[in-house]
C-alpha cells in the first residue's frame, strides 16, 4: 500500500495520472456505449476514515462530445475546480451502501419534462459549476472502488443516454477487478481509508434508480 495520505499528500502529478487513467476508462466504455457526450469521475476517501461523507474529487475527465460542448459555453474543465473538493450528497453514500452493485440514476430527458419537480439538471450541485443542456447528462453510474478488502472511493461516469447493463461488466472491471490500472495505481500510490467488505464480487443487478440527485 502507498503511502500519500489523502488529502493532504495529494498532488497535481497524483491529478495528472489520474486523470491519464480515467481518459483509458472512459475510451473503454466509449467502445461499448458510443461517443455521445459523457464524462468518468473519481472520488476518493480520506486516509483512516471510513464515515461516507470522508470523501474527496481526485479526477474528471469528459470525452471530445462534451468537451464541445464545454467550450461552446465558455467554461473551464471542471476537474480542475472540483480537485480534492469535498464530497457531499447522497450518491456516494448509497454506491458505498451496496458496494458491490451499479447505482444507476436516471432523469428525463429535456423533451419529457415537466414543469413540476424537476429542475433544470446541473453537473454538480456546488455553486459556481456550470449547467449542462439538460438531454448531456441523462443517466449516471456509480460503482465502489474496491482495493484489496477495502472499499476506497467511487468510480462514476454520466451519460447522455441510458445504456442498460451493457456498461456493468466495464464498470466493475475498473473499479474492483484485481489487473485495473486504476486500482493497481491507487494501491501502490495512497494510503487509503474506507470501509473494509467480505465476499467475491456479485453481478450487479441492473441497478436501482434515482429519479433526483
Amino acid at each position: 500500500m502507498g503511502q500519500t495520505r489523502i488529502p493532504e499528500g495529494v498532488t497535481f502529478e497524483h491529478y495528472m495520472a489520474v486523470r491519464s487513467i480515467l481518459q483509458h476508462a472512459l475510451q473503454d466504455l466509449e467502445l461499448t456505449a458510443g461517443y455521445e457526450p459523457k464524462w468518468i469521475t473519481c472520488r476518493l476517501h480520506q486516509t483512516g476514515k471510513t464515515e461516507t461523507t470522508d470523501a474527496f474529487f481526485l479526477g474528471w475527465v469528459e470525452n471530445e462530445a462534451l468537451r464541445d460542448i464545454r467550450i461552446g459555453l465558455s467554461k473551464a474543465d471542471p476537474g480542475l475546480f472540483r480537485f480534492m473538493d469535498p464530497v457531499r450528497g447522497d450518491t456516494y453514500k448509497n454506491t458505498l451502501n451496496a458496494p458491490t452493485q451499479i447505482f444507476k440514476q436516471k432523469w428525463a430527458p429535456e423533451s419529457k419534462r415537466t414543469l413540476i419537480n424537476q429542475p433544470p439538471l446541473k453537473l454538480y450541485l456546488s455553486n459556481g459549476f456550470y449547467q449542462l443542456p439538460s438531454n448531456n447528462e441523462i443517466c449516471r453510474l456509480s460503482i465502489a472502488i474496491k482495493v484489496n478488502n477495502r472499499y476506497v472511493g467511487t468510480l462514476n461516469t454520466g451519460l447522455s443516454k441510458d445504456p442498460g447493463s451493457a456498461l456493468n461488466n466495464k464498470m466493475i472491471e475498473w473499479s474492483q477487478g484485481a489487473t485495473s490500472e486504476l486500482v493497481q495505481y491507487l494501491k501502490n500510490e495512497f494510503n487509503l481509508g474506507g470501509p473494509e467488505g467480505n465476499g467475491a464480487i456479485r453481478k450487479p443487478k441492473d441497478a436501482r434508480t434515482q429519479k433526483k440527485r
